[in-house]
């Protein structure tokens, strides 16, 4: 079915349309655009992979009574659990398909913007953002010379506060091992927005600048998503 977007009963039509597809099956489905994820749970790894198969074909049987394929070249799937480090023998006879097709298998996905990992480290997340800012702190580096600070302030905001408040809750959650590399990179990126020496003390740039360290930040959302 083809629909523009640009035309507000088409975009009701289409809605109507693939919002019955969570009917159809036991997953716990989630629509967003054009992309759909589809979650079960279980404890047990084989019984989990026969429940996924089976609601799979629930699946395929929707999608052909209502003229529709799913493309098994974009669809993937990946475990996720902490029990599961225990058991890698079980993840590699893990095997999903949909039409005698296998899936691909990763340890880590993009939904929504947010990278999971397997193991719910938030490793892959954090590598992500540290990519991220550590091209904004490139970047500012190479223009503060050219203009006032009010400019790279706004910067900052664009390239750097957008990407760490992002969910900050949930990735915020990670082990300090894991986060103090971002923190790190974050600093650095302070000191070259205030053309500070390298060595310098991090918290008088925070109060100069009027921001919070990512720990605060954390706190913060943490109280307003309880409120």
């Amino acid at each position: 079915m083809w629909c523009s977007t640009g035309f507000h009963s088409w975009t009701i039509i289409f809605i109507m349309y693939v919002n019955d597809l969570p009917k159809c099956s036991s997953f716990s489905t989630k629509l967003y655009v054009d992309d759909t994820y589809l979650c079960l749970a279980h404890s047990d790894l084989k019984q989990l992979k026969l429940m996924v198969n089976n609601e799979l074909i629930n699946v395929d049987e929707w999608m052909g009574l209502n003229k529709l394929f799913i493309n098994n070249a974009k669809s993937l799937y990946f475990l996720m659990g902490k029990l599961f480090n225990k058991a890698e023998e079980e993840k590699r006879n893990f095997k999903i398909h949909i039409n005698n097709v296998v899936l691909h298998r990763k340890t880590s996905v993009k939904y929504l913007g947010v990278l999971l990992d397997e193991y719910l480290n938030w490793t892959s997340h954090v590598k992500s953002l540290k990519s991220k800012l550590s091209f904004a702190s490139s970047m500012i580096y190479k223009i503060r010379n050219f203009v006032p600070i009010n400019a790279l302030r706004i910067i900052y905001y664009c390239f750097v506060y957008s990407h760490l408040q992002y969910c900050i809750v949930f990735y915020g959650t990670a082990c300090d091992t894991v986060l103090q590399p971002l923190n790190t990179i974050h600093n650095n990126g302070l000191r070259t927005l205030t053309f500070s020496n390298f060595k310098c003390h991090i918290t008088p740039l925070y109060k100069q600048l009027g921001f919070f360290k990512n720990e605060r930040y954390i706190s913060i959302r943490a109280i307003q998503s309880n409120v």
